[in-house]
């Protein structure tokens, strides 16, 4: 799958962009293999895409169905700190959401202290589920 935005192509991941997310100290970086497995999944109910710019993986978002109730979509995204406060993740999750199918309750979850992700779902217009530090 690919996707572009105004500065921005959304793409299904490939092995070696595990090796750029962990050069910034990504989460993500281990779950390379999942998210490939997930795009070989039919039907498909979860896009995690790699956010490149310029021809470089500078993060990651996606859009997952909850295991637990399908009615709801969890929406996510990661960013090289490089990169923040440049409005890379506020144009990649529009264009997801812009997919979505409007049946669908999309929530996205973070820890209270994360102001940028909070505001980010707030303007997106995104439900918050608020996680506690200790669960992480």
């Amino acid at each position: 799958m690919e996707l572009r935005t105004t500065r921005l192509l959304l793409r299904d991941f490939v092995e070696q962009d595990a090796e750029r997310l962990a050069a910034y100290g990504s989460e993500a970086a281990p779950l390379v293999p999942m998210f490939i497995g997930w795009a070989a999944e039919v039907p498909r109910t979860r896009w995690q895409l790699a956010m490149v710019l310029d021809g470089s993986v500078i993060g990651t978002c996606g859009v997952r169905q909850d295991e637990a109730d399908p009615a709801v979509l969890e929406l996510g995204c990661e960013l090289d700190p490089a990169y923040w406060g440049r409005g890379y993740a506020r144009e990649a999750c529009s264009v997801l959401l812009a997919l979505a199918p409007a049946e669908k309750r999309i929530v996205a979850r973070t820890t209270a202290d994360n102001a940028a992700a909070l505001r980010l779902a707030r303007d997106l217009g995104v439900a918050v589920m608020v996680e506690s530090t200790e669960e992480r």
